[in-house]
């Protein structure tokens, strides 16, 4: 507790409390940036190689997540005017991505049970190939939180907190309870997939990849959608599945986490591609803990905003190991966020950000560690 000396005339007292809030500030850094032990700062972005392919992901992934938020609030109030200017701004965005001819199946899902509003499939071209998009809502209602709290704080106290995939995978149960959901008996979410692929078998425009999304708990229920569906849809030889999450928490205990990634991820012949990207200070991703049981999966890829001793800044796009975790150390709401108040925490406004042309008119006076200049 911080005490203004007595008899401090209301200017000092205004500035005592400026210089206290600046100094907390400073300690938690709510300004977002990791303070890191380099003499000065320099970008790391660039448009080449791994790191390139990674960051168009992060930008489809960014888009894709959105849409899933959009299309639940749509099913809930589709004559909203704000619902459907926020669906054209997205379907736009992805357009300027490569995407074109944008299409959903509303028929295909109706809403048989209280769940399917969590998850939408849209066909689409990209890059002159023919695409599925699955993707999955997150956390935004008292029923999601209830899921998530579950997940993030119960599954360590007791075995039968753990649920089963397909009888093989042991996941976190919260999450496992919301893919059940989503994929019961009633709803056939599975079958009309299968159906919607060997439609475009049939017709002529084979889905040569396959897009599973989300973000936050939207991001859990994606990783076993994408499992769940690579072992049971009968698709061509070639198609590729991409599986990208945002924020997305611990799943699979560490056993069926290394058995993914051994079986499918690992293996090129697979042709199972796997990205998850984190932001500093999210705190999510560092839940069930590592020491309960669980682990992550896929390529990691960690979006940062950086100090150096200088007070120089920088922003950063590094491939992590499997299982990294950001650090909490600057935690708020808005480093989880999909979108936030324009303050540059949230994924969506540091992918922007960190992406072309924004950051081709942002100063760099040298690569880092050999990474190419934009």
């Amino acid at each position: 507790m911080f005490a203004v000396p007595a008899n401090t005339l209301v200017d000092d007292a205004i500035d005592f409390w400026d210089t206290m809030v600046d100094k907390f500030k400073e300690i938690f850094a709510f300004d977002g940036l990791e303070r890191i032990d380099e003499a000065h700062c320099y970008h790391n972005i660039t448009t080449a190689g791994e790191i390139g392919d990674a960051l168009k992901i992060a930008k489809i992934a960014l888009h894709i997540s959105t849409l899933a938020y959009i299309y639940r609030e749509r099913a809930k109030d589709p004559d909203s005017w704000y619902n459907h200017s926020h669906l054209q701004d997205t379907l736009d965005d992805l357009k300027l991505e490569g995407f074109t001819d944008i299409s959903f199946y509303p028929d295909a899902f109706p809403q048989t049970n209280d769940h399917l509003e969590n998850a939408f499939a849209s066909m689409a071209k990209y890059e002159e190939k023919y695409v599925m998009i699955i993707g999955f809502a997150g956390s935004m209602y008292a029923e999601d939180l209830l899921v998530t709290a579950q997940a993030l704080a119960t599954d360590f106290l007791t075995g039968e907190e753990i649920g089963d995939i397909d009888s093989k995978y042991e996941a976190s149960l919260g999450f496992a309870s919301r893919f059940k959901d989503i994929f019961d008996d009633k709803s056939k979410f599975e079958d009309k997939i299968q159906k919607l692929l060997n439609e475009s078998y049939e017709n002529g425009t084979n889905f040569q990849e396959i897009y599973i999304v989300g973000h936050s708990l939207g991001g859990a229920v994606a990783q076993l959608a994408a499992v769940h569906l690579y072992e049971r849809l009968i698709f061509e030889e070639g198609t590729k599945f991409i599986l990208a999450t945002l924020a997305s928490p611990r799943v699979y205990r560490k056993a069926s986490a290394n058995e993914v990634q051994t079986k499918y991820i690992d293996d090129p012949a697979m042709n199972f591609h796997s990205y998850r990207f984190v932001n500093y200070g999210d705190i999510v991703p560092n839940f069930p803990f590592r020491w309960a049981g669980f682990s992550h999966l896929g390529a990691t890829y960690y979006i940062n905003h950086v100090k150096c001793n200088d007070d120089s800044q920088a922003w950063r796009f590094t491939r992590q190991g499997k299982d990294f975790a950001p650090p909490a150390n600057a935690t708020t709401i808005d480093h989880h966020r999909i979108y936030g108040p324009y303050d540059q925490k949230s994924y969506g406004e540091r992918i922007d950000i960190i992406s072309p042309p924004m950051m081709q008119h942002t100063e760099v006076t040298q690569p880092h560690e050999g990474y190419a200049q934009i």
